[in-house]
């Protein structure tokens, strides 16, 4: 198993940019590969700055359904399949809590959840 990281940032923020050089290196982030993320995460992976991970989206829908069509890859990633410690708070940059959104991470066993400026934090007791 790999080393664990308790928190897994998702960016659905289409215009995110330069800001991802801010997140903390040591936590896993996932970006969503549009115009102005994609050449920010390739100069980091040019860098071997660690645990950045571009996935693709639906240009034509909203940054809710980004989310939801990126969660299973990270739980594969970071769950307790795949780390001595799987993840236990997701920060989402970009998007509002839906009800839509809060229904499907719960399913992913997330009780708990705080509005932030920048979009949401979403808890889950470790198991």
């Amino acid at each position: 198993m790999r080393e664990s990281c308790p928190k897994v940032h998702i960016i659905v923020a289409p215009d995110f940019g330069e800001k991802l050089v801010s997140l903390p290196a040591n936590e896993p982030s996932w970006v969503a590969d549009t115009p102005a993320n994609k050449p920010v995460v390739e100069r980091m992976w040019a860098q071997k700055l660690p645990g950045i991970t571009s996935f693709r989206i639906d240009e034509r829908a909203g940054t809710g359904d980004w989310l939801i069509s990126i969660l299973d890859e990270v739980e594969l990633h970071h769950g307790e399949y795949s780390q001595s410690q799987p993840y236990s708070e997701l920060c989402v940059y970009g998007a509002s809590l839906s009800g839509e959104l809060r229904k499907e991470l719960e399913g992913y066993g997330f009780q708990e959840f705080q509005a932030t400026d920048y979009g949401f934090v979403a808890h889950r007791m470790a198991a």
